[in-house]
């Protein structure tokens, strides 16, 4: 080190280092000079401090010569008051780098000492720190206590390089346009966290270059830019799991990728893969086979979503049911081996989907993402041999699958017939051969002939006795009518909406029944049949924010009656947040004493997601500081979350704050303070307690504040 680059160092408007960190580095470089002049002698003041510091070394440098500055000098030493305890200094031109120099001689040469074949970017048995472009560098940290391998390993580097855990040297940059640049940001060698780190060229505990943890503070958006570390040119990345890396929580931005146990996983579409799975998402995860869908890591072998909208992750990307039979019954669909149509094999993962069995067997068939058995109905659909009859064909089913029977034919099908009303019933229909009256039903069989009852053909003898039965056929119920959801409703709130309407009649005077029938675009679909009260209530909730359409009809034991109006209404999402309890007394208190809303007779605040969609809790703050003498954000006024008793687990707990905090002015900004409240009424409310202490001198009165509750959906 020369006289000029000494007083470079010592300069403290030439260092270049991140703005949020000038003060703790201008403590690490000048502060243990203070002390130590001052621990002496009690008197010297700070800027007479300075003034000898500089003096003195001015002094230890003065002798050399140009052209000498690679040459051994033997230097003095300074006592403890910084005086030099030698009063004549002498050189020796002793080259302490060639073969007749040693390890003696190298701890002697240079001003502040050399150390000898310490390796790194010079060759062996070779003294560092005796020329100009020797610099004895160790794996220094930028900010103490963020790298976890930092050791102090010593290599001899050239200026303002770092040392890598595995004792090499590593050139640095203060540069922005490096920023996220792999020969800046590299491999420490290190294994676990700080896998990856940055060296910035001025910021070591030394002064020199010192490592940067991509994780600290929101260093992130600078030192992690690169896809090869962080995965995305931008910077931050969420965890998308518990356990990742150096990552507290899944709720705050972080560099993905530098920490062991760090895998940037971005949203893979597979076989058969749902749209819902098609949107670039990505979250730092703990294993390179896990997927990701929205901002969630999940391992593999695992299922996101429901019904027609889920996912089974195979290895880090997405398939859908018909990528095989382990991924449809791990959807918990159907597989029927060897069906055939457009949408393979799987029943149940696909909305709206019909196809037909081929398997040996031929007892099943999957008609609107549900399995048919053979010789089961629904509908105008029967199954025969794993084959599809549409009675009547007035199902909107994939008409390339099915056969389509006329109404009135004579034809059976597993024993049923098609009748004209285009359903199916063991009954022989009008105009087909029967030899008891029992056969037609409804109708009189007469000449072998089921017709209907009075109607009959000149060319039909017909001779009619008192003991002949007379079946009058059926007359359908009444159609419904619709009461609510209202068309065109599109105000609707509640999640689980009831469907009311009002009663059929019959004139036969049988006992009714319902059938109700609920349709979306992408949600999946409801269709419920022999409802006897006049409503029905879903047992899982609707979709948000798109359209529904409804419809009823009704059912005397014989025949269905016509469908009725067919509704539209739309479940608006609501975020709405309000509190049960907005009142906490903690009564008479002295000077430093403490009281909080966990001890017993104290009532914590209550909040209650009174809306339709999880929501967050977002702020808690007040508009001014309850004490006269001390302000908001210290520790003697404090909130933190918590669950009511009767209620437990009603939101995130570790993505929430749950210790005691510092309440702040309203325009401050707080983290996530409740992460995901339920709105389930079930399990909706989270308690908000409350810490006061009476500071010192605080003068007495009544004391009042306005607390502030900020709510969003999550």
């Amino acid at each position: 080190m020369n006289k000029n680059d000494y007083h470079k160092k010592l300069s403290i408007d030439d260092l270049s280092e991140p703005p949020i960190y000038n003060e703790t580095y201008e403590k690490s470089f000048l502060s243990p000079i203070f002390d130590v002049i001052e621990s002496k002698s009690g008197k010297f003041s700070r800027v007479f401090s300075i003034i000898m510091f500089i003096l003195i070394f001015a002094f230890l440098f003065y002798g050399i010569l140009p052209g000498q500055e690679d040459k051994f000098y033997k230097v003095c030493a300074a006592n403890e008051n910084f005086l030099c305890q030698e009063v004549t200094c002498t050189y020796d031109n002793t080259d302490c780098d060639t073969s007749t120099g040693n390890d003696a001689y190298c701890d002697s040469c240079a001003s502040q000492g050399g150390s000898w074949s310490i390796g790194g970017e010079v060759s062996a048995t070779t003294c560092c720190g005796d020329d100009s472009a020797d610099f004895i560098s160790t794996d220094d940290e930028y900010s103490a206590g963020s790298i976890s391998w930092e050791g102090n390993t010593a290599e001899c580097c050239n200026a303002n390089d770092c040392v890598t855990d595995s004792d090499n040297c590593q050139a640095s940059t203060t540069s922005s346009a490096n920023y996220g640049s792999l020969t800046y940001l590299v491999s420490t060698g290190a294994t676990g966290d700080d896998e990856y780190a940055y060296c910035y060229g001025a910021g070591g505990q030394d002064g020199g270059a010192g490592w940067l943890d991509c994780d600290v503070g929101s260093w992130f958006n600078n030192w992690c830019g690169n896809a090869g570390i962080c995965g995305v040119a931008s910077g931050g990345v969420y965890a998308g799991e518990a356990g990742v890396g150096e990552y507290s929580d899944t709720i705050t931005l972080g560099c993905c990728g530098d920490d062991g146990t760090e895998e940037f996983i971005t949203e893979t579409q597979g076989t058969d893969t749902p749209a819902t799975f098609d949107d670039s998402t990505y979250a730092c995860c703990t294993a390179t086979n896990d997927c990701v869908s929205g901002t969630t890591c999940y391992s593999t072998t695992t299922v996101s979503g429901s019904g027609v909208n889920d996912g089974y992750c195979n290895a880090g990307s997405w398939d859908g049911g018909d990528a095989g039979q382990t991924q449809c019954e791990a959807l918990s669909d159907t597989w029927i081996s060897t069906g055939t149509g457009a949408n393979s094999d799987c029943c149940g993962d696909d909305s709206l989907e019909d196809f037909e069995s081929t398997n040996s067997n031929g007892n099943k068939v999957c008609y609107n993402a549900a399995v048919l058995n053979d010789g089961s109905i629904s509908s105008s659909i029967l199954n025969q041999d794993g084959l599809m009859y549409d009675c009547g064909g007035t199902t909107s089913d994939d008409s390339s699958l099915s056969t389509h029977v006329g109404g009135g034919s004579c034809t059976t099908y597993e024993g049923y017939y098609c009748q004209i009303d285009n359903s199916w019933a063991i009954i022989i229909p009008v105009g087909c051969a029967c030899t008891s009256n029992a056969q037609c039903l409804s109708e009189l069989c007469a000449s072998g002939v089921c017709s209907e009852s009075g109607v009959f053909t000149d060319y039909i003898s017909l001779e009619i006795s008192a003991t002949d039965e007379i079946t009058i056929s059926n007359i359908p119920p009444t159609t419904p009518l619709l009461v609510s959801p209202t068309e065109g409703n599109i105000t609707v709130r509640n999640r689980t909406e009831s469907f009311t309407w009002l009663a059929s009649t019959d004139i036969d005077g049988g006992d009714i029944n319902y059938t109700i029938n609920i349709t979306h675009a992408t949600c999946p679909d409801i269709y419920v049949t022999n409802i006897t009260d006049l409503f029905y209530v879903p047992t899982s909730d609707l979709c948000l924010d798109t359209k529904y359409f409804w419809q009823v009809r009704a059912h005397d034991g014989s025949g269905y009656g016509d469908w009725s109006e067919y509704w539209n209404f739309t479940v608006e999402s609501v975020v709405s947040i309000k509190l049960i309890n907005d009142t906490v007394s903690f009564g008479t208190m002295q000077i430093n004493e403490t009281k909080n809303t966990t001890l017993d007779g104290f009532s914590s605040l209550v909040l209650e997601n009174d809306g339709n969609v999880v929501a967050n809790i977002s702020r808690i703050s007040a508009n001014q500081s309850i004490f006269d003498n001390v302000d908001l954000n210290t520790i003697y006024f404090r909130f933190k979350a918590d669950n009511t008793t009767n209620e437990q687990g009603s939101f995130n707990y570790t993505g929430s704050v749950t210790n005691w905090t510092n309440i702040t002015l309203v325009s401050d900004l707080n983290k996530t303070v409740i992460s995901q409240l339920n709105y389930n009424n079930t399990n909706d409310t989270a308690e908000i307690d409350i810490l006061l202490t009476i500071p010192p001198q605080e003068p007495p009165g009544t004391k009042t504040v306005t607390i502030y509750i900020t709510g969003e959906g999550s």
